[in-house]
């Protein structure tokens, strides 16, 4: 956050009335990553947290349904 000249600014209100534009662009920009939502919305919003979750753990080295690594490693 040192890069982003927001937090710099020492007033509340301000700071909140530059952050808000920058939320709504953020939130108007994923609302098409929405549409690829399948199925039961919250079973698929935890799969993928999950999986991002396990990826980050891992340091990319993921394991698919078959039990080969993609980088072809195994854990």
């Amino acid at each position: 956050p040192a890069a982003n000249p927001l937090t710099y600014v020492e007033d509340d209100q301000t700071r909140n009335a530059l952050t808000v534009p920058v939320s709504i662009d953020t939130r108007a920009s994923l609302l098409d990553a929405e549409e690829l939502i399948t199925g039961d919305r919250y079973v698929f919003i935890r799969d993928a947290y999950l999986q991002r979750r396990d990826y980050l753990i891992h340091d990319g080295r993921v394991q698919d349904s078959f039990g080969d690594s993609l980088d072809g490693e195994d854990f």
